[in-house]
């Protein structure tokens, strides 16, 4: 009998949890589909009326603060809510998919300097949790499809299911339910891209057309662009969270400082010609891959992306850090005569990977992003750049920090 009885619960939790993995991939799949394709349209339309969209960006900034904090302030958390979820079983709002859809397309509508992924991992994550207890996975299972969902998110945005499911366990920090996560966020994610790719959204996809045999100087430029991408991402997150704080301390009024900071936003691209650089700027990549960028072009982009970001539009970080890295990786190129698509694509995973520090998957992302003959030979330039980029100047800037805090002491 008992044997039965154990049969039986075990049959029963492996249903619901195949269910849910399933109609979480499906789900989040149509959801993502409708939000990219939501864009394109916000897009084409506000690069026709640019100068009037943005004009309108601080009354976005103020109903933005207006309804998180009238509706779910708790959302506000973000993606640092959704790894505390799968870390110390935290509720996610039911609020915060819609919270999250809704003002990433208006953030995008009027011109704000915003990506994607942010928005689409949010929106993956609140609504696997929510599937979650409407199935009745078992609280101690929950995290699991959690992380299912942040890959689903993820790999429905970019067409990426390998790199979703790592960045999922990665980001989260939780190489402690590898085992029990991945195979169900391997099946979101695979399912989220293939829902995404039925219904007819396609993904941009980059060449890498030429990968320099090893020598000496291709091996220094490597490592000196490897850092320069990873204080790239890692200067990215301080200067949006040195915004959020200032913003803090001069606007106490919560919609005030919504609307504020969002002028700011919009005075700053006037002045300094940022307009073009509004919303995804996938155009970006493509120069920096094409090596007609210039050092002034990721700069721009930067500024406009960490007051925006900063100044608490919703939205993702990484598709500006994808034009950020790829654009100084083509400008560093040209300096040098090596290849700009090589040292865009490097740029672009790295400045990434840095600024989520997720070396793993910017690797991964890397190799499964790119198309071209030279991208398999390329993958190896990508995993030093990492290792440099990411694990070795975060290991440096630890190290630092210790130092300086012991001398404070």
């Amino acid at each position: 009998m008992y044997l039965f009885s154990y049969i039986k619960r075990t049959a029963a939790l492996w249903f619901i949890m195949s269910a849910s993995v399933l109609i979480t991939g499906v789900t989040v799949g149509i959801v993502v589909y409708t939000f990219l394709e939501v864009l394109e349209l916000v897009t084409e339309f506000r690069e026709k009326h640019t100068d009037v969209m943005l004009s309108l960006l601080p009354l976005t900034g103020l109903f933005t603060a207006f309804a998180y904090k009238k509706i779910s302030p708790e959302s506000r958390g973000g993606n640092l809510l959704i790894a505390e979820s799968v870390r110390a079983s935290v509720s996610i709002p039911a609020a915060m998919p819609a919270l999250t859809y809704v003002f990433a397309v208006l953030s995008h509508t009027f011109g704000a300097s915003v990506g994607r992924e942010g928005a689409g991992v949010q929106i993956g994550a609140s609504m696997s949790y929510q599937i979650g207890k409407l199935c009745r996975v078992p609280a101690g299972l929950r995290h699991i499809i959690t992380i299912c969902g942040m890959s689903a998110g993820f790999s429905a945005i970019f067409g990426t299911p390998l790199a979703g499911v790592f960045f999922g366990m990665e980001y989260c920090r939780a190489k402690y339910i590898a085992v029990d996560a991945f195979a169900p966020a391997m099946i979101a994610s695979l399912t989220a891209d293939a829902v995404v790719r039925f219904m007819g959204h396609g993904h941009e996809l980059y060449m890498v057309e030429a990968v320099p045999p090893f020598s000496f100087k291709t091996a220094a430029a490597v490592a000196v662009a490897a850092l320069l991408f990873g204080g790239a991402g890692n200067f990215f997150g301080f200067c949006t969270v040195l915004v959020r704080n200032l913003y803090a301390k001069l606007w106490k009024n919560e919609y005030l400082r919504g609307f504020c900071a969002a002028a700011v936003a919009v005075l700053t691209a006037f002045l300094l010609g940022l307009k073009e650089y509004g919303g995804l700027s996938t155009w970006l990549i493509g120069a920096g891959f094409g090596g007609a960028v210039s050092f002034i072009d990721p700069l721009k982009k930067f500024v406009f992306t960490a007051l925006s970001i900063g100044g608490g539009l919703i939205g993702g970080e990484v598709t500006p850090l994808f034009c950020v890295g790829s654009s100084i990786g083509g400008a560093f190129a040209n300096i040098f005569g090596l290849p700009p698509s090589l040292f865009a694509a490097m740029g672009l995973v790295t400045a990434f990977g840095a600024f989520m520090n997720t070396p793993v998957t910017a690797v991964i992302i890397g190799v499964e992003l790119f198309s071209g003959a030279a991208d398999v030979n390329a993958a190896p330039y990508f995993a030093v750049s990492s290792v440099i980029g990411i694990v070795f100047l975060r290991n440096i800037v630890s190290a630092v920090k210790k130092v300086a805090y012991v001398k404070k002491i």
